[in-house]
């Protein structure tokens, strides 16, 4: 019953919409990001960002490299779910045709994928 769910959702044409869309987005955040712009995580020796806060409950205004992080996280676990919805209605490599390392997008996503869950953990 799991395998065919996965299957019925990743046949849908909606799916591979919002994954396209996904991609668009992801590509737009890596067009827009700059190495040159102010780090997410401020390294030591970094001009302080804000020497003493007026109030203790003041929040900080997130920088572009922050939210670019927070589209780039998100975009990842949107593909991560697409491999694994993929994987279990499909099968692995060994299932047939059909399955998902027998297909070339989809080895280059999963080369992505991996790609992606490496830099995450870094």
């Amino acid at each position: 019953p799991i395998r065919k769910g996965c299957r019925t959702l990743v046949t849908q044409k909606w799916f591979d919409n919002v994954i396209i869309f996904v991609i668009l987005v992801s590509s737009l955040c890596l067009a827009i990001d700059n190495p040159l712009d102010q780090p997410r995580v401020e390294p030591d020796g970094w001009a302080k960002h804000q020497a003493e806060l007026d109030d203790p409950g003041d929040w900080e205004t997130p920088t572009k490299a922050s939210i670019l992080y927070v589209l780039d996280v998100g975009a990842s676990i949107i593909f991560m779910i697409e491999l694994v919805t993929k994987v279990i209605a499909f099968g692995f490599l060994f299932n047939g045709p059909e399955s998902y390392l027998r297909s070339g997008w989809n080895q280059m996503d999963f080369v992505i994928v991996a790609i992606s869950i490496v830099d995450l953990s870094s």
